[in-house]
């Protein structure tokens, strides 16, 4: 949690629950390195649990990598046991088995973006910093089911 990143995909995650009015139970919030085998080992403990998930929002794609293998490994299945939704929208993410739903941003804007701030302020056009969010969305693919009632 001491990426920025990561803080604010938690942020984003828990306003949507809260919207939904969904609860968060206290300790399935698990931190992690964003790689594979973080989630791995987290996802291990946490579907070990007694009243385990029935759904995991990874903070980013190698994370759910990782679930998906922990899954497996545990003989559940995804999405019919776990849903599984990442966020990167990594090129490979489609080709998983399931293929991986994920939130896609838009990364060629983000950096042509930077890139052009960036020689704004170089230049002196600017000196104030900017807060500027880009619009997401969601690449639905096989790792989400209906959620159970």
């Amino acid at each position: 949690m001491h990426l920025a990143n990561g803080m604010e995909r938690l942020r984003g995650f828990r306003r949507a629950l809260r919207e939904l009015g969904a609860p968060l139970r206290t300790g399935y919030v698990r931190e992690s390195n964003f790689d594979r085998a973080g989630g791995y080992e987290q996802a291990l403990s946490l579907l070990q649990k007694r009243d385990r998930p029935t759904a995991i929002f990874a903070a980013n794609d190698l994370v759910a990598l990782g679930i998906l293998s922990a899954i497996k490994e545990l003989g559940l299945s995804c999405p019919d046991d776990i849903s599984i939704v990442g966020f990167d929208d990594l090129e490979m993410t489609a080709f998983t088995n399931p293929p991986l739903t994920t939130v896609s941003q838009p990364g060629y804007e983000m950096g042509a973006l930077g890139a052009s701030l960036l020689l704004e302020r170089l230049t002196g056009k600017t000196t104030s910093p900017q807060n500027i969010v880009l619009k997401t969305k969601i690449s639905m693919r096989g790792s989400v089911a209906r959620p159970r009632k």
